[in-house]
């Protein structure tokens, strides 16, 4: 047998099988980050945000978030914990798994005082 062949052969097919598996966390990383929590995160928290500092003071303002509660419960997360808006820091925080989630500054000023309902999926905020 050609021993140089056979060593050449072996080459090939681990590199074909690492480059598979390569491109294959690829593609399930991209995904799961292009349809998942991690957009679903971000265009709420911006859209929160932005809505923040449009608003004038004495608004009153429900902001229908069904796709966050959706998101929520699949991945078995608190409803209740799903928003949070700092007024120290001027950020919105929307989280959907237990982890991180994703920040957005906001610019205003003025207080904000936020609830959430879970049987209506709607964000209750009120500019002070």
């Amino acid at each position: 047998m050609n021993k140089r062949g056979s060593d050449v052969l072996h080459s090939v097919i681990i590199f074909f099988i690492l480059n598979l598996v390569f491109f294959a966390a690829l593609i399930f990383f991209v995904s799961w980050a292009s349809g998942g929590t991690i957009a679903i995160e971000k265009k709420y928290a911006e859209q929160i945000a932005l809505i923040i500092d449009q608003a004038k003071p004495g608004t009153s303002i429900d902001i229908y978030i069904p796709e966050v509660y959706d998101f929520a419960d699949r991945n078995r997360f608190d409803r209740l914990r799903n928003v949070n808006i700092n007024n120290t820091e001027n950020k919105v925080y929307v989280k959907v798994k237990d982890r991180k989630g994703h920040s957005y500054d906001f610019f205003t000023s003025n207080d904000i005082l936020w609830g959430l309902e879970k049987k209506s999926k709607t964000l209750h905020l009120e500019i002070k």
